[in-house]
Protein backbone atom coordinates (compact mmCIF):
# COMPACT_ATOMS: atom_id res chain seq x y z
CA UNK A 1 0.00 0.00 0.00
CA UNK A 2 1.47 3.31 -0.91
CA UNK A 3 1.84 5.78 1.35
CA UNK A 4 0.04 9.06 0.88
CA UNK A 5 1.11 12.95 0.40
CA UNK A 6 1.41 13.76 3.93
CA UNK A 7 3.27 10.54 5.22
CA UNK A 8 5.47 10.55 2.50
CA UNK A 9 6.31 14.33 3.56
CA UNK A 10 6.47 13.19 7.40
CA UNK A 11 8.98 10.37 6.48
CA UNK A 12 11.61 12.18 4.65
CA UNK A 13 11.27 15.04 7.18
CA UNK A 14 12.34 11.65 9.58
CA UNK A 15 14.95 11.48 7.27
CA UNK A 16 16.47 14.07 7.06
CA UNK A 17 16.40 14.93 10.90
CA UNK A 18 18.16 11.32 11.14
CA UNK A 19 20.64 12.13 8.84
CA UNK A 20 21.57 15.42 10.33
CA UNK A 21 21.46 14.48 13.52
CA UNK A 22 23.82 11.54 13.40
CA UNK A 23 25.03 11.00 9.70
CA UNK A 24 27.07 7.88 10.95
CA UNK A 25 24.00 6.36 12.00
CA UNK A 26 21.91 6.93 8.86
CA UNK A 27 24.26 5.57 6.75
CA UNK A 28 24.85 2.60 8.62
CA UNK A 29 21.08 1.31 8.91
CA UNK A 30 20.55 2.73 4.79
CA UNK A 31 23.37 0.57 3.88
CA UNK A 32 23.24 -3.08 6.01
CA UNK A 33 21.78 -5.55 4.45
CA UNK A 34 19.14 -8.04 6.58
CA UNK A 35 19.90 -11.01 5.18
CA UNK A 36 24.00 -10.81 6.07
CA UNK A 37 22.94 -10.94 9.85
CA UNK A 38 20.53 -13.84 9.38
CA UNK A 39 23.25 -15.50 7.50
CA UNK A 40 25.35 -14.54 10.56
CA UNK A 41 22.80 -16.55 12.56
CA UNK A 42 22.99 -19.62 10.69
CA UNK A 43 26.93 -19.77 10.77
CA UNK A 44 26.68 -19.19 14.41
CA UNK A 45 24.18 -21.88 14.70
CA UNK A 46 26.22 -24.20 12.73
CA UNK A 47 29.26 -23.89 14.87
CA UNK A 48 26.52 -24.60 17.72
CA UNK A 49 25.74 -27.86 16.30
CA UNK A 50 29.52 -29.12 15.39
CA UNK A 51 29.88 -28.18 19.69
CA UNK A 52 27.10 -29.56 20.17
CA UNK A 53 27.92 -33.15 18.46
CA UNK A 54 31.15 -32.88 20.06
CA UNK A 55 29.56 -32.79 23.49
CA UNK A 56 27.54 -35.20 22.93
CA UNK A 57 30.55 -37.91 21.61
CA UNK A 58 32.26 -36.56 24.72
CA UNK A 59 29.92 -37.80 26.60
CA UNK A 60 29.52 -40.86 25.35
CA UNK A 61 33.72 -41.36 25.77
CA UNK A 62 33.08 -40.18 29.62
CA UNK A 63 32.75 -43.53 31.66
CA UNK A 64 31.51 -42.25 34.77
CA UNK A 65 27.84 -43.04 34.98
CA UNK A 66 25.56 -40.00 35.83
CA UNK A 67 28.04 -37.65 34.42
CA UNK A 68 28.19 -39.33 31.05
CA UNK A 69 24.65 -39.12 30.73
CA UNK A 70 24.29 -35.22 31.96
CA UNK A 71 26.76 -34.22 28.89
CA UNK A 72 25.51 -36.54 26.80
CA UNK A 73 21.92 -34.68 27.06
CA UNK A 74 23.55 -31.25 27.05
CA UNK A 75 25.18 -31.66 23.96
CA UNK A 76 21.94 -33.17 22.22
CA UNK A 77 20.13 -29.87 23.82
CA UNK A 78 22.50 -27.74 22.44
CA UNK A 79 22.30 -29.35 19.14
CA UNK A 80 18.55 -28.85 19.17
CA UNK A 81 18.94 -25.39 19.82
CA UNK A 82 21.31 -24.79 17.32
CA UNK A 83 19.20 -26.75 15.00
CA UNK A 84 15.93 -24.49 15.49
CA UNK A 85 18.38 -21.16 15.49
CA UNK A 86 19.33 -22.42 12.18
CA UNK A 87 15.87 -23.25 10.57
CA UNK A 88 14.31 -19.98 12.10
CA UNK A 89 17.21 -17.66 10.64
CA UNK A 90 17.11 -19.39 7.55
CA UNK A 91 13.62 -18.78 7.01
CA UNK A 92 14.03 -15.22 7.59
CA UNK A 93 16.80 -15.02 5.49
CA UNK A 94 14.79 -16.61 2.35
CA UNK A 95 11.50 -15.01 2.81
CA UNK A 96 9.85 -18.41 3.04
CA UNK A 97 7.75 -19.52 6.29
CA UNK A 98 4.75 -17.51 7.93
CA UNK A 99 6.06 -13.83 7.45
CA UNK A 100 3.11 -11.66 6.22
CA UNK A 101 3.89 -8.74 3.69
CA UNK A 102 2.10 -5.46 3.70
CA UNK A 103 -0.41 -6.28 1.14
CA UNK A 104 -2.09 -8.79 3.53
CA UNK A 105 -0.94 -11.95 1.73
CA UNK A 106 1.68 -14.30 3.09
CA UNK A 107 5.44 -13.98 2.17
CA UNK A 108 5.51 -18.06 1.74
CA UNK A 109 2.95 -17.60 -1.05
CA UNK A 110 0.24 -19.60 0.49
CA UNK A 111 -2.93 -17.87 2.12
CA UNK A 112 -3.38 -16.30 5.87
CA UNK A 113 -4.60 -18.56 8.25
CA UNK A 114 -7.42 -16.55 8.82
CA UNK A 115 -8.50 -16.92 4.90
CA UNK A 116 -8.40 -20.40 4.52
CA UNK A 117 -10.97 -20.81 7.81
CA UNK A 118 -13.97 -18.53 7.24
CA UNK A 119 -15.96 -20.33 5.55
CA UNK A 120 -15.47 -23.04 8.21
CA UNK A 121 -15.91 -20.18 10.78
CA UNK A 122 -18.79 -19.19 9.17
CA UNK A 123 -20.77 -22.24 8.95
CA UNK A 124 -19.82 -22.59 12.97
CA UNK A 125 -21.30 -18.62 14.01
CA UNK A 126 -24.33 -20.20 11.54
CA UNK A 127 -25.03 -23.08 13.59
CA UNK A 128 -24.48 -20.97 16.74
CA UNK A 129 -27.03 -18.82 15.54
CA UNK A 130 -29.60 -21.60 14.80
CA UNK A 131 -29.05 -23.23 18.00
CA UNK A 132 -29.40 -20.09 19.88
CA UNK A 133 -33.08 -18.89 18.08
CA UNK A 134 -34.11 -22.21 18.05
CA UNK A 135 -33.62 -22.14 22.20
CA UNK A 136 -35.97 -19.06 22.97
Amino acid sequence: MPLSEHEQRLLDQIERELYAADPKFAHAVRTTNPQSHYKRQVIKAALGLVIGISVLMAGLVVSKGTLSVAISVTGFLLMLASGVWALSSWKRMTGIGGDYDSDGGSAGGRAPRGRQQSGFMNRLEERWRRRTEEGS
